[in-house]
């Protein structure tokens, strides 16, 4: 009995350093498969935050033209404050929202936490366009109410409105531009998910 129990031990002890060496080996592969999302999140959503911001701050440096553009054409100066609030709104919402979700990139997380992160950020993006549009819709409509009230301003009236048509598309292309990698990173996320 005694000399099965000693021949036994050198085999637990090689098993056993086996068994640590495997889950090692599993542990770095766990990492590995953490950094190539992480970069993959990175990639996919990075230029959308980039675009984002610096489109606001443009935004934000071409406002004092706006307001000055308005007040020349004899609108009060109350409208142009108000679109210089809304771009400005714009913008620290944009950085907040991408700060948010740039924390995914450096802190790690679990894949039931990143999917979390991820429906928020989607969700406050659709509740910003929602909100958005409207607001800038109205401050649209009452400029074009202002500016018909004066005859000699027709011309200004189309190319104001083709700028808008161009904006409102510009905006609405970035939007489905982020939903769509935000969708195809929450793809990546299920397809890992179902894998573990």
């Amino acid at each position: 009995m005694e000399t099965q129990s000693n021949n036994l031990i050198p085999e637990l002890a090689d098993f056993r350093a086996e068994l640590a060496t495997f889950k090692q080996r599993l542990n770095d592969q766990q990492i590995v498969n953490d950094r190539l999302l992480r970069r993959s999140m990175k990639s996919r959503i990075s230029p959308f935050i980039t675009s984002s911001v610096v489109g606001d701050a443009v935004g934000l440096l071409f406002s004092p033209v706006i307001f000055v553009a308005l007040n020349r054409f004899g609108i009060h100066w109350t409208l142009g404050a108000v679109i210089i609030i809304f771009i400005l709104l714009e913008l620290l919402f944009n950085i907040f929202n991408y700060c948010r979700i740039s924390r995914l990139f450096t802190r790690p997380t679990d894949l039931v936490t990143t999917r979390r992160e991820l429906l928020r950020f989607r969700h406050r993006e659709r509740l910003w366009m929602i909100i958005g549009v409207p607001c800038a819709l109205l401050c649209v409509a009452f400029l074009w109410w202002r500016m018909g009230a004066f005859s000699h301003f027709h011309i200004s009236l189309v190319f104001g409105t083709i700028a808008l048509v161009l904006v409102l598309a510009i905006c609405f292309a970035v939007y489905l531009w982020e939903m769509r990698c935000v969708s195809q990173v929450e793809r990546e996320l299920d397809e890992l998910s179902d894998k573990t």
